[in-house]
């Protein structure tokens, strides 16, 4: 009836019957000659999951956490950076039981399980950048009954503060003094992100800006904030403040800087033909930037600067009355 009703053959071999506890041998083995047929075990499963489910869903459902600590394990034995190990986590052992959990409400023994060894495989002691260190946040002492030891475990079962005795005992004086000089948050509030580059703790595209200026080297929190504020209180139509700010920003299209952006072009400066022309040359160091500063009565000071804005820093220092739109002749008329 099913065949002729939807067109598709019932495949045999892969087919089993189940049979409720309440029917006789007999009764199911004339059903399973009739349906040529064998009887399904209890150890039967479909796309992964067994068919039938018990009341003890623990033992039956176990096989789940079986699996996501294998691949937990199997991830240990390799070096994976803190993103890749959080890729894995979202991406790979959380989806280890999601057909289960769309078909059957997990018990919650085993969802703590889940937790527990995942947070065991982000949080271990030893191979984790956890220590609050610039130079080496990873753990340095070796001790064989810290490879799969946890953080938490440093720490007293209440009260949320390390255990001194057993950091005491087991780590040396660097990792010692670093973990007990670590300050234990309570439990009291749950943890949240917070950006560190901002007072608010709130992630800002400007700050997020500023810090990558001073990774290149561009940017100084002190020094700037003041030379800034300089800059936006001068009276000077808004062409002026743009070239400056263009030029503080290291995107001023000077020769060096384009090459860097893979323009093909010679670094000599037009002017001077004697020297590559960086900002710092053709608003400073260029005997033509030179005259438009001594007819202002500032000739280039040789200062030893290797950027523009550390250069107007030290001119502003000399000159505290300076009016930057008379340094801005050397780049604005010609361009």
């Amino acid at each position: 009836m099913f065949e002729e009703a939807s067109g598709q053959q019932v495949n045999l071999s892969k087919s089993s019957v189940i049979f409720s506890s309440n029917v006789d041998r007999e009764s199911r083995e004339t059903v399973c000659n009739v349906l040529h047929m064998q009887e399904a075990g209890d150890d039967v499963t479909y796309i992964g999951l067994p068919n039938m489910i018990g009341m003890n869903k623990l033992k039956v459902l176990g096989f789940l956490k079986d699996r996501m600590n294998n691949k937990v394990q199997s991830w240990k034995e390799s070096w994976i950076s803190q993103a890749g190990k959080a890729i894995l986590i979202k991406n790979v052992a959380q989806a280890v039981p999601n057909y289960a959990m769309s078909t059957f409400l997990l018990p919650l023994e085993i969802t703590r399980d889940f937790e527990r060894s995942l947070s065991k495989y982000w949080w271990e002691i030893l191979n984790q950048p956890w220590l609050n260190n610039v130079s080496n946040a990873f753990v340095t002492t070796e001790v064989q009954g810290l490879d799969n030891a946890t953080v938490d475990q440093l720490m007293v079962t209440e009260g949320g503060q390390w255990d001194i005795d057993i950091v005491e005992d087991l780590l040396n004086v660097k990792d010692k003094q670093c973990i007990l000089n670590t300050m234990v948050g309570g439990d009291r509030e749950e943890d949240v992100l917070y950006w560190n580059e901002d007072l608010s703790g709130d992630y800002t595209v400007k700050s997020a800006y500023q810090m990558l200026q001073r990774q290149k080297g561009l940017w100084s929190t002190a020094d700037n904030s003041n030379l800034w504020k300089v800059i936006w209180s001068i009276k000077a139509p808004p062409k002026v403040l743009n070239m400056v700010w263009r030029a503080l920003s290291n995107s001023l299209p000077t020769r060096e800087v384009l090459a860097e952006k893979r323009v093909p072009l010679t670094l000599i400066c037009p002017f001077c033909t004697g020297n590559g022309e960086s900002i710092l040359h053709v608003l400073v160091q260029c005997p033509f930037a030179d005259q438009c500063w001594r007819k202002r009565g500032r000739g280039y000071q040789p200062l030893a600067e290797v950027s523009f804005d550390r250069w107007l820093q030290s001119t502003k220092t000399l000159y505290r009355d300076v009016n930057i739109r008379d340094g801005v002749c050397s780049w604005a008329k010609p361009n």
